[in-house]
């Protein structure tokens, strides 16, 4: 037995009596290949890369931080804006951008839906640097007066959905007024759990953890279609919402992992490796959204 080997089989047997030596670890430390990427262990890392500074803000501050992605002296500019749910389409942004010549700036921050008046968690306390945070970049987005912004929208647990829907139409409409039109991205099909925690008890049978439509597409897991439907009655033709659930979805379920590759972090976050995967299809529609919307 080589002294490799001796160190393997003592890392696994502390591990072992550590109660920690979980699929995780096993296959770390085996390099064992699962069949698509990101593996398991690595999909809650499979996020936007920022490089050498961060550029989504955290929940309890409130500064505008900004990044550039796409093509930095394109004619078309695009303002891509919201919380996480936002945020993870940036991979596929950047890339939509450098092909199509636009410029894309990513204006994030997290635990925090785009929208305009007093938001309040659980409706037992109220989240300022939120309330500050939008505020401070709707102000921002009319001064650089870019040819549209980006949202995806999201149904997020613990908050009133009616105010948040009817503050998403405010900051809409005042983008509007300001000549700045909205393509809304719909929200992602959900998991019905945690992929990942659903992967830890057997990689090799993604199978197993996919979701049905039915459940995938529940109202009251995900934005629902009649929320999408009073917003474009409520801010107009400066409005699209593009659909993205046929990306993740056949006629039956949404799985997990298609074509070599894994397509959640969580239960509702995507990795960033499935959304650079649907940067043509999704380019394609956000495309069309502009030419709707006059963008």
């Amino acid at each position: 037995m080589t002294r490799a080997v001796r160190l393997l089989a003592l890392v696994l047997a502390a591990a072992l009596l550590a109660g920690a030596c979980s699929t995780d670890v096993v296959r770390r430390l085996t390099g064992s290949d699962v069949g698509y990427s990101p593996a398991p262990w690595d999909a809650k890392d499979d996020e936007i890369d920022y490089g050498d500074r961060t550029c989504h803000q955290h929940k309890d501050e409130s500064e505008v931080l900004t990044c550039e992605f796409g093509d930095r002296d394109g004619d078309v500019h695009l303002v891509v804006v919201g919380d996480s749910m936002t945020e993870q389409y940036l991979p596929a942004m950047d890339e939509i951008g450098r092909e199509r010549g636009w410029r894309v700036t990513g204006m994030t921050k997290s635990a925090c839906p785009f929208m305009s008046g007093r938001l309040d968690e659980r409706r037992t306390q109220r989240n300022t640097s939120c309330e500050a945070w939008n505020a401070a970049a709707l102000d921002r987005i009319r001064e650089l007066r870019p040819d549209a912004v980006v949202n995806a929208l999201y149904l997020m647990r613990g908050l009133d959905h009616a105010t948040v829907r009817a503050g998403l139409a405010r900051s809409l409409d005042t983008l509007a007024a300001a000549g700045v039109p909205a393509v809304l991205l719909d929200q992602a099909p959900r998991a019905r759990e945690d992929v990942i925690e659903c992967l830890e008890e057997d990689p090799e049978e993604p199978g197993r953890c996919a979701t049905p439509l039915a459940d995938a597409q529940d109202p009251s897991r995900v934005w629902p279609a009649s929320s999408s439907a009073w917003l474009q009655q409520q801010v107009g033709d400066r409005v699209r919402v593009v659909a993205v659930d046929d990306l993740l979805c056949d006629a039956d379920d949404c799985p997990v992992v298609d074509q070599g590759v894994l397509r959640y972090r969580d239960d509702h976050h995507l990795t960033a490796t499935f959304v650079r995967s649907i940067a043509p299809e999704l380019g394609d529609r956000v495309e069309q959204a502009l030419a709707a919307v006059g963008g």
